[in-house]
């Protein structure tokens, strides 16, 4: 057999081989089985999982037996549990070695089964069948786990730590590696049955026919799919996410959902984990920015004052709610104490009732290590912001001309300058003040020509109040409702005789369709001016016709329109043909605006209105066509506007 010579194996072994290669003696041996490794009930099964082997010679012959089982793997069928004393580890027995109770398949493949960490169902209109004579094998995706095969009958957790097994004897139940804890979610009976995960989020045991279906909750539907099957790692509990990841079903308790709870007219209810370690959570949310929670950690209750509804603060459920600190404040039922504070709360935390400037006026208090944060709210893109000066002046300003030191006059302010300071207290009528830090009211919302109050929109039974910015700068109070209770905005009025003298015309009215009264001033020669409640009644000379359509249309003149031509919109809705053009009646409340072209400067803005205010009904869905018709009848322009239409019209130059 010889020459022999000495080898090093890439496994990390060396071995003496002949002439044919084969090895005559090796530095591996057969793994010896601790007496105290792998009791019963647990199975002890030989095995060469590494793929290596041991010769050995054969008494009074010249050949030599090979043996494979030099390795061991100890199975506890009761617990699910495994582990592998490998050769290529020196035969190490520790559960560190091992990887007892949970050792990876990739110890022993062929004793160890590739449990999936994952369940997938197939995406509609496919529907999820069980893999009954084969397992899927490792790696690949499946929807389902069946009694009837011992390799794939587990859902595990990423860790190892928990499954979800479908027993021989048809029980379903949840376990923990390494000890005895079962959760029975489905009792025994005759073997053949198999868990399926459906394309609508809802899963099954069948035997063929169903014997267990637990019911998924809001955002199930084979629209949502494909839907996901998991077990945590920390808990044991069995989830199903749809593809956005929300969660649709879980095994973890979940609190109590009354069945008049978030049915409002598009409010959104989704099942959450608000991060209380309890039951599963509520969460209702509107797109006007209003929200709830029933959580755990209220003990599940469903009033508002436990739900937070309708502005409820970040810490109610820190894991779903934006912290919002910065772009609001919320009336409480009681007495706002900020006036008298000296410290500011945790921003990320807590929504206040107050802005409060910091005690050193002169140099801004730190509070839990960053700046202090609670003189000020800002408008969604921070661009404004409300804020208390130090000598007690509520104002609005742009945020960057703050920044970096530009002239920045307030677009807003309460005029209550003293040199000392104060704070803005919000009360829980939804009415605020600006008081001393012994509680002397100096300015009362209700009480001053420089804001609105709607009064039928106010009053305790209304709130809780939130206050906030827009990000054009106007300050509102909004009601339980979402109806603004107070604003920043106000009537119009020009500032003397001379802003609109004769013979120009002065026109009072709702330019721009808040409802407040608005101020617009035109010449003979068709300058314009406005001053408009949604521009905090800035004096806007060379205003253009739409800033105020109801003054300046009715009064520009068909003779001053310099290039003659009218503007027709035309659409179908089912079999009746609709147009609107130059002094046509109104359709649905959509009418034309008229011809309000202007001499000086020569213009020409014409336009088709569709109202969108509370109540009515947005434009009718069609395809809508939009002509420039010169007064000759030829063609100046042309544009097809599909779907909603509404007044966005691209410009044209001639």
């Amino acid at each position: 057999m010889g020459p022999f010579r000495v080898a090093v194996r890439d496994e990390g072994y060396w071995a003496v081989l002949n002439k044919d290669g084969d090895e005559a003696w090796t530095s591996w041996k057969p793994c010896p089985r601790p007496a105290t490794w792998c009791l019963p009930p647990a199975v002890a099964i030989p095995y060469n999982c590494d793929n290596d082997y041991q010769r050995t010679p054969i008494v009074g012959l010249s050949a030599q037996n090979m043996t494979m089982y030099n390795d061991w793997v100890c199975v506890d069928p009761a617990t699910n549990s495994f582990g592998v004393i490998l050769s290529s580890k020196g035969c190490d027995a520790s559960d560190t070695a091992t990887g007892w109770p949970k050792a990876p398949p990739s110890l022993c493949p062929a004793i160890i089964p590739a449990v999936p960490t994952s369940l997938v169902s197939p995406l509609a209109p496919a529907s999820c069948t069980a893999n009954a004579k084969a397992c899927p094998g490792a790696g690949v995706q499946t929807c389902s786990i069946s009694s009837n095969l011992s390799a794939c009958n587990s859902l595990r957790s990423e860790s190892g730590r928990w499954a979800l097994v479908l027993e021989s004897t048809g029980r379903l139940v949840v376990r923990e590696y390494g000890t005895f804890d079962r959760r029975l979610l489905a009792a025994a009976a005759p073997p053949g049955r198999m868990l399926l995960l459906g394309n609508d989020g809802s899963w099954q045991v069948t035997n063929p026919t169903v014997v267990f279906r637990p019911q998924s909750v809001a955002g199930a539907g084979p629209s949502n799919g494909p839907y996901t099957m998991t077990i945590d790692d920390v808990d044991g509990t069995i989830s199903v996410h749809n593809r956005v990841q929300e969660e649709v079903y879980t095994s973890a308790p979940v609190c109590a959902l009354p069945a008049t709870w978030c049915t409002e007219a598009r409010t959104v209810l989704k099942m959450v984990d608000c991060g209380d370690g309890g039951s599963r959570d509520w969460v209702c949310t509107h797109p006007d920015g209003r929200r709830g929670a029933i959580t755990s950690s209220m003990g599940c209750a469903a009033d508002d004052a436990s739900t937070g509804w309708p502005y409820a603060p970040t810490r109610l459920c820190p894991t779903i709610f934006p912290a919002d600190v910065h772009h609001a404040i919320v009336s409480v039922n009681g007495t706002c104490g900020v006036a008298s504070e000296t410290k500011c709360p945790d921003p990320a935390w807590d929504l206040r009732c107050g802005l409060i400037p910091p005690p050193n006026a002169t140099a801004p208090a730190p509070a839990g290590g960053q700046l202090w944060q609670c003189d000020r709210i800002l408008s969604p893109s921070r661009r404004f912001s409300l804020y208390v000066e130090s000598g007690g002046n509520v104002v609005v300003r742009e945020v960057y001309r703050e920044r970096y030191n530009l002239v920045n006059p307030p677009l807003w302010s309460t005029n209550t300058n003293a040199s000392r300071r104060r704070a803005a207290v919000f009360l829980k009528n939804g009415s605020w003040v600006v008081a001393e830090t012994n509680g002397a009211v100096v300015w009362r919302s209700w009480l001053n020509t420089i804001s609105t109050t709607f009064a039928d929109k106010t009053g305790d039974a209304l709130g809780p109040f939130r206050m906030q910015v827009g990000d054009d700068g106007i300050v509102s109070v909004l009601n339980r409702l979402n109806q603004e209770a107070w604003t920043t905005r106000r009537a119009c009025v020009p500032p003397n005789a001379t802003w609109c003298p004769p013979p120009r015309t002065l026109f009072s009215g709702d330019c721009d369709g808040d409802g407040l009264p608005d101020a617009a001033c035109r010449d003979a020669g068709g300058s314009q001016w406005v001053m408009l409640s949604t521009k905090h009644c800035a004096d806007t000379p060379n205003a253009p016709n739409h800033a105020c359509p109801s003054a300046f249309l009715a009064a520009a003149t068909q003779d001053a329109d310099p290039i003659n031509a009218d503007l027709i919109v035309s659409w179908r809705s089912g079999s009746l043909n609709r147009s609107l053009t130059l002094n046509s009646p109104s359709i649905n409340q959509a009418y034309h605006g008229g011809d309000n072209a202007a001499a000086r400067p020569p213009s020409a803005f014409e336009s088709v209105v569709f109202p969108s205010g509370d109540g009515v009904p947005l434009p009718e869905t069609a395809t809508y066509h939009a002509c420039l018709r010169r007064r000759d009848s030829t063609p100046a322009a042309f544009w097809v506007l599909g779907g909603h239409a509404r007044s966005f019209l691209p410009p044209a130059t001639y």
